[in-house]
């Protein structure tokens, strides 16, 4: 077994942002097109710039290095939020979806990582639907908006954490309790 401490990689620097393009949805999950602009996060797009008032999907992408991990290691990637809904891929393998603007989520991300290089993309849609919050209007007509902007992003932080098989927790934290 091994041990190690813990580690945080933090993700939130010099992201390439693919604005909206004609079957964006469609680009490989493990390439940067030619079209990526540089961000840090958090980011909107929706904060100005000719994506102001874009309701749809784009993708995010974030290449960065690990040394070799012990097989035995546990690797969360988490996100402190986006918004609305994100679908993750880590090395062109999906991870797992999420959908919720303002709730952090995690995916192991351990089976897909490799020594060197590593590429995280996320696709970020912000269209509103009948089943998002806040959704469509309930005032009547489908199409009828709350006086709410959906503001698509990355809209927290990304980080990495880096474990042994045993995590070291605080002894106040609930699995102590037990």
């Amino acid at each position: 077994m091994s041990a190690f401490a813990a580690t945080r990689v933090d993700l939130n620097r010099d992201w390439a942002f693919v604005p909206p393009a004609p079957g964006a949805a469609a680009w490989p999950a493990d390439r940067f097109p030619d079209s990526a602009q540089r961000v840090d996060l958090p980011h909107s797009w929706n904060r100005n710039g000719r994506t102001y008032d874009f309701l749809g999907g784009v993708w995010y992408y974030q290449r960065f290095d690990l040394p070799k991990l012990a097989a035995d290691s546990i690797a969360q990637l988490h996100f402190g939020a986006v918004f609305y809904e994100a679908n993750v891929f880590v090395n062109g393998k999906n991870v797992g979806k999420h959908a919720g603007g303002y709730t952090e989520f995690s995916f192991d991300v351990a089976p897909q990582l490799r020594a060197g290089s590593n590429v995280i993309a996320v696709y970020v849609e912000n269209k509103p639907g009948m089943y998002t919050i806040p959704g469509f209007g309930a005032r009547g007509a489908p199409d009828a908006w709350y006086d709410w902007w959906s503001y698509g992003g990355i809209t927290r932080e990304v980080w990495l954490d880096v474990d042994g098989p045993v995590r070291n927790r605080a002894p106040d934290h609930p699995e102590h309790r037990r």
